[in-house]
């Protein structure tokens, strides 16, 4: 009799998980629900199921599978839905009238790479195809044509070597035939050589056994390398070294390309554009580029979320320091102008913030946050000519040791070092601008008579 063995313990997890992206009825979850039971599976995950969960429908049709049903997993993407598991297969009863073709890594692959050597940031890509040498079929032939020509040079047949008197005749033969060939017109090399050719042939037959040895003893070897090189075959991907080989394809198949950026690689602007351009058409790209792009967003979005936060906390105790919005206002409002020409003369200058200068930025806001609330407390004092006073030259001069030492990073070696102290020292004069020009052109007469001199210091 046909069934579900229902004796039988069950126990969630384990097994296959089954998951199910964005389902539209309730009835169609507890319908699976109940079939993944009848086969002995548990473990179902929803991706953003239409009408939401839980769901009664669900559990009606699950014909009494609550242990599938109360098991679910909500996610919100597939690939979190599938983050855990190490073999997925993906099914559908549903063509939805597409044909979808199918490719390998290696087809995969260089589709890809027609993409993105079409990009105009892109210099040149480089993949296991650029190991694979063009043109073979015009390459071999000539490596044929060669090795039919040079086979009797090559493949020589084997004589006696010749006696010594033999030798000598020969030495002394070659060198009245050079004679005879330049005798209308002497060539000095020509001469020199023919006469160590004679005095070879005068020598003992020890030298010249010596000098036999000097010009062909690595005459053979150099026949076998000739004879290795014209043996050439047909180069695949396949006949590679398996060693460079897996340089290129990992043993589970991803095939690695590596791309060429077009321009200065040392031009943030230009590594920038190039890893958007990239990840435009491969999201998972990976190397420097990205890296620098990446971490750039990470560290600018780090920065201006610590900047906010440093602003609202200074407001935070400006206002309790100060108890008066206007005067909170004239101490931050300065400051803000302050930061935006410092910013508009770095541009002038053709100077970019980097990782290294923009830390300039909110060191130079507490700086200028302490010169200025000394103005305005001062000021709220009765002090009527802050210039002439000894508030002024102290900050004047504390202006000068803090510019001095940061100013001395102009003179690093290292760009980002020196950029920063150039930004460092642009801030610092338009922070003592606004400390000195415009707070007090803001703040105009004292509400108060100035106190004593006490005060004033």
């Amino acid at each position: 009799m046909a069934g579900t063995d229902s004796t039988k313990p069950l126990e969630a997890g384990g097994g296959p998980a089954v998951i199910l992206v964005e389902p539209q009825l309730g009835e169609n979850i507890g319908m699976a629900a109940r079939a993944m039971l009848n086969c002995g599976l548990t473990e179902l995950r929803l991706v953003r199921p239409r009408d939401g969960w839980p769901s009664d429908p669900a559990r009606s049709a699950a014909a009494g599978a609550d242990i599938v049903i109360d098991g679910v997993r909500l996610f919100e993407t597939t690939s979190e839905a599938v983050a855990d598991l190490t073999l997925v297969f993906a099914a559908t009863a549903r063509d939805r009238a597409m044909t979808k073709r199918v490719v390998n890594p290696l087809e995969a692959a260089r589709e890809m790479e027609k993409k993105i050597e079409a990009l105009p940031e892109v210099d040149h890509v480089d993949s296991i195809d650029s190991l694979v040498p063009k043109d073979q079929d015009d390459k071999l032939a000539l490596v044929d044509m060669a090795v039919s020509q040079l086979r009797g040079v090559l493949s020589p047949k084997m004589k006696s070597p010749p006696s010594d008197a033999q030798t000598v005749k020969a030495l002394t033969n070659a060198a009245k035939a050079l004679r005879r060939a330049t005798a209308k017109k002497p060539i000095p090399a020509v001469t020199r050589f023919a006469d160590d050719l004679d005095a070879l042939a005068k020598a003992s037959p020890e030298t010249r056994a010596m000098a036999r040895q000097a010009v062909f003893g690595g005459f053979d070897k150099m026949l076998g390398e000739i004879r290795q090189a014209l043996q050439a075959q047909r180069v695949t991907i396949d006949t590679l070294p398996e060693d460079l080989r897996r340089d290129w394809i990992s043993n589970t198949g991803l095939v690695r390309v590596e791309v060429t950026p077009k321009g200065d690689s040392n031009d943030r602007v230009v590594m920038t554009e190039f890893a958007q351009a990239m990840q435009a058409i491969a999201p998972d790209a990976s190397g420097p580029p990205v890296i620098v792009s990446e971490a750039q967003k990470t560290i600018t979005r780090a920065f201006l979320e610590a900047g906010l936060y440093a602003f609202i906390a200074i407001f935070i105790i400006l206002a309790v320091a100060l108890r008066n919005p206007l005067d909170v206002a004239l101490t931050l409002g300065p400051l803000v102008l302050a930061g935006i020409m410092s910013l508009q003369a770095a541009d002038l200058l053709g100077m970019s913030l980097n990782f290294a200068n923009i830390i300039a930025l909110p060191l130079m806001f507490g700086v200028g946050v302490a010169f200025h609330i000394y103005y305005v407390i001062a000021w709220r004092k009765g002090v009527v000519d802050m210039l002439a006073s000894s508030l002024t030259r102290a900050i004047f001069f504390s202006s000068l040791t803090t510019g001095t030492a940061f100013g001395s990073l102009i003179l690093s070696s290292h760009p980002g070092t020196a950029s920063m102290g150039q930004l460092l020292a642009i801030a610092l004069f338009f922070t003592l601008l606004a400390a000195f020009i415009i707070v007090p052109a803001f703040l105009g007469p004292p509400r108060a008579p100035a106190t004593d001199a006490g005060d004033v210091a």
